[in-house]
């Protein structure tokens, strides 16, 4: 087998026994020399005194281990044997050999009275590893030390592949969930992790990579490792999120979203840099960390080409489907790692039901149960989870409202329970909000967080004890209806429930408040979340895999495969943004956008502006759409009002006619004032997302003025003002976002699926729709209607040549394209096809029948005769 198997995991296997045989336990390891090797060895130690000792010997003593601790190395071996005093405290006395030498080879024996280990070191065979198929394990449990941990026994330990488990543990002792018993002794583990991490080579062949779903928990979680190991962040202990990287060559542990870790591989296809790749939270199933899972897989089937030393991978999740996994992975061996948390008990409150799946009624009864659950309950925190940004400043508002007004005297069951603390927890939060999460409370103040689902999987947060479960979540999905993807609130899955109620148990008994009824559990709640790879566009996922010479995309290896019309509409929206040609092969142009971390259309047109030599103008505008929404909208009706009344100057600024022109009016003013978090605040604007943007637009001309430097980099020119550069250049972005007016206020789409549309009243062109013909928008948002924001207007004559490109191309003639299948004779046919259109559209002059079915008198006489329809049906009804 392609493994040096020395497997510190199976120390946690044997932990979880509960009982020894009084004979030895026999362990072979099989080991390459120069490579550092754990020598398992743990006893239950309930039933023994502190001043019982362990014996460790090679030939002669070696090591003494107290059960308190304390350790005296007989042989010290030029400084190569570690050992753990931290871990001898929980009944683990392992010890670690560095740079195992040829007469390190043969028995090790550790004693305690009439029980023992006994290991046999034996030199692994290099022809026995490369005639061998990979393992893949998988290891569940999330959690900062785990993190440490894992990576530090699979380097010392692992020369596999990956490690599998199922269920969320603390290593130290074999026993606790995600959130250690005591945080003083996991940071005392860790400090102590870190005094020798150099001496036993941690990252002697390549750093660790630590993958997080969402960049909140990745922040977090670097933050908490350089804190508590004391250095600073960014050195030794740094992180990778979008347009923001906070790490150097020299970082030893370096925590990023996956979607960074699917960029480094796009670099660096066999990860030369990294000796241990983790893959966290891999239950939540994002679009990355599936195509992670896939390229793993066929990276770790390459074997040690391209690499010094064999990589190892580490799947780590607490609900995720183990046995797909295994299967995914040739039945891999699945290692399960107990943990223990306290009871939590569930209740259903019926305050919605099946009825209520499609209201927003559900965030009034979340607040009306928090202040139950304060008032009636003993003290403890409570975390609160609700869908989003929007929804959680609302319930903060309601919560503080209600809660200042409560008598404490009479009101509350507690008596030592004297206030309430209400924070908001979301991922666009700001670094030094999101830390007086983590914070203690005041004494006799209650902890009130009201949280996305990153508190859920991502986040531990001490002290919770109480629970209240909105039962919704917001989710992308794949709307067939408008041919977009559109940020939805629908029903957690039953796993996901489970998870969420896990969190009032990691200190202590809690319970948790689900405010669904039992019925709603049964009907609405699906048991696993639905992969996002199935339900969201796969355009930018498929462009990565294209770069990365993986051009048969059907026949991926995805743990869940998506729907192959998914994959053949992404293909079609890379054709149509010319970023691959009709052979499926990567062009020029999409081998620059691929280096963006931005949606294609935003990339197309910023690669536009850049041509012409103004992304002066388009990159501002770039980052102000890569941010949380920079507009404030107060829930009370007086600030409202004046946050209109401000937002309508801004727009005045800008012309009052273009969305985009106006967030690029924004960004400028705000730059431009001398007191940027004031101007923000006076003209009711996030600041915090402002802030975000300008680092975002540093990060993106960086990109670009470094692609600028190749020699095939292309230059146009353009004669024209801003606005009409600025619209230009979107226009070839989002020209599949195209939508003309056809009846009142409504805009037909032009992409294909004809929806009827409106314009938001958040956009300062609503109300203008009379006076406008064609627009361009950004997203949609799906309520009742269908509304698009951000919005511009644009002319005919900028998109006639760019509208028949969306009907260009079958998306099922691309099929043979997914495939990497296209023949010559298929190309033939392509060609001779695209002749004959050719030939048709000069005989018959298809551009003027365009045009004239177009104009503005053609528009009007098709309303006319459409009205005239709708009177006669209209008339036959009522006769």
């Amino acid at each position: 087998m392609k493994c040096c198997i020395s497997n510190i995991l199976m120390l946690f296997f044997y932990l979880a026994l509960d009982h020894w045989n009084t004979r030895c336990r026999d362990v072979t390891i099989n080991a390459l020399l120069k490579s550092e090797v754990l020598i398992p060895c743990s006893f239950d130690i309930n039933h023994y005194n502190e001043n019982e000792t362990i014996k460790w010997s090679h030939y002669s003593s070696l090591v003494t281990i107290s059960i308190n601790g304390k350790i005296v190395i007989d042989s010290p071996r030029e400084g190569r044997v570690s050992s753990f005093p931290n871990l001898a405290r929980g009944g683990n006395f392992s010890i670690l050999i560095h740079d195992l030498e040829h007469s390190d080879l043969g028995t090790y024996l550790c004693e305690l009275n009439s029980k023992c280990w006994r290991v046999n070191i034996m030199e692994f065979s290099e022809k026995e590893t490369n005639e061998s198929n990979p393992w893949f394990y998988f290891a569940a449990g999330a959690g900062l030390f785990i993190l440490l941990f894992i990576a530090f026994s699979l380097l010392s330990k692992f020369y596999g592949k990956c490690v599998n488990t199922s269920s969320k543990s603390d290593p130290v002792n074999g026993v606790q969930s995600e959130g250690t018993n005591s945080h003083e002794e996991r940071q005392n583990a860790e400090s102590s992790e870190n005094r020798n991490r150099k001496k036993r080579g941690l990252c002697r062949n390549g750093r660790i990579g630590v993958t997080q779903p969402r960049r909140v928990a990745a922040i977090t979680v670097a933050q908490r490792v350089s804190h508590e190991i004391g250095v600073r962040l960014g050195e030794e202990v740094g992180y990778q999120v979008r347009f923001d990287d906070c790490s150097t060559k020299d970082t030893m542990i370096k925590y990023m979203t996956d979607g960074c870790m699917l960029r480094e591989i796009l670099a660096d296809p066999s990860l030369s840099q990294y000796s241990i790749v983790i893959l966290d939270e891999a239950h939540e199933r994002s679009l990355n960390t599936d195509v992670l899972l896939g390229l793993l897989k066929k990276t770790l089937s390459k074997g040690s080409r391209g690499r010094k030393t064999p990589l190892k991978v580490v799947v780590m999740s607490a609900t995720l489907e183990t046995e797909k996994l295994s299967s995914f992975y040739e039945n891999c061996p699945v290692f399960m790692i107990p943990g223990r948390t306290y009871p939590v008990k569930e209740k259903f409150c019926n305050l919605i039901g099946p009825k209520d799946k499609d209201s927003s009624v559900y965030v009034k009864e979340v607040v009306k149960m928090t202040l139950d659950v304060h008032t009636n309950e003993a003290a403890g925190d409570i975390l609160v989870f609700l869908t989003g940004q929007s929804e959680i400043e609302k319930a903060c508002d309601l919560l503080f409202e209600k809660a200042e007004i409560l008598d404490y005297r009479y009101d509350v069951h507690d008596r030592t329970v004297e206030g309430l603390l209400i924070l908001p927890l979301y991922g666009s939060m700001p670094t030094d909000q999101q830390k007086q999460i983590f914070q203690p409370s005041p004494k006799g103040v209650r902890k009130c967080v009201v949280a996305t689902n990153i508190a859920a999987t991502s986040l531990t947060i001490d002290g919770i004890r109480y629970i209240v479960d909105s039962g919704f979540v917001k989710q992308l999905n794949h709307n067939s209806n408008v041919g977009l993807d559109i940020l939805e609130v629908v029903p957690i899955s039953k796993s996901e429930a489970q998870q969420r109620a896990g969190r009032a148990g990691r200190t202590s008994a809690g319970k948790c408040f689900r405010i669904y009824s039992k019925d709603f559990w049964d009907t609405c709640m699906p048991e696993y979340t639905v992969p996002e790879i199935q339900r969201t566009s796969l355009t930018s996922v498929i462009l990565t895999l294209k770069c990365l010479g993986i051009h048969d995309v059907i026949r991926f290896p995805y743990l869940d495969c998506p729907e192959e019309r998914f994959i053949l509409t992404a293909l079609k929206q890379l054709y149509q943004y010319d970023a691959i040609d009709r052979r499926g092969e990567v062009t020029k142009l999409g081998r620059l956008m691929v280096e963006f971390p931005l949606p294609p259309n935003l990339t197309r047109a910023l690669l536009k502006a850049a041509a012409l030599g103004c992304e002066d103008v388009m990159l501002p505008v770039a980052a102000m759409l890569s941010v949380e929404n920079i507009f404030i909208r107060p829930g009370k009706p007086e600030g409202q009002k004046e946050a209109e009344i401000r937002h309508k100057e801004i727009a005045a600024c800008a012309g009052s006619s273009n969305d985009f022109l106006m967030l690029l009016c924004v960004f400028e003013k705000c730059r431009a004032s001398d007191n940027p978090s004031a101007w923000c605040k006076e003209h009711w604007i996030h600041w915090r997302a402002v802030k975000s943007a300008f680092s975002v637009e540093t990060q993106l001309r960086e990109i670009l003025l470094r692609l600028k430097q190749h020699k095939d980099f292309p230059h146009e020119t353009f004669e024209g003002n801003r606005s009409e550069l600025l619209r230009q250049c979107l226009c070839l972005g989002y020209f599949t976002n195209v939508a003309r007016r056809s009846i009142g206020k409504s805009f037909c789409t032009m992409d294909g699926h004809g929806s009827s549309v409106i314009i938001h009243p958040s956009s300062c062109l609503f109300g203008q729709e009379l006076h406008l013909d064609w627009i361009i928008f950004h997203d949609v948002l799906v309520t009742s209607r269908v509304y698009v924001r951000t919005v511009c207007p644009i002319r005919y004559e900028w998109v006639k040549d760019l509208l028949p490109k969306l009907h260009e191309i079958d998306v099922y003639e691309l099929s043979s394209v997914a495939r990497e299948e296209v023949t010559d004779e298929e190309m033939a046919q392509w060609e001779k096809k695209e002749a004959a259109k050719r030939q048709a559209e000069t005989t018959e002059d298809v551009a003027k029948k365009l045009e004239k079915r177009n104009n503005e008198s053609s528009i009007t006489e098709a309303r006319a005769r459409y009205l005239e329809r709708k009177q006669h049906r209209l008339q036959r009804k009522g006769t």
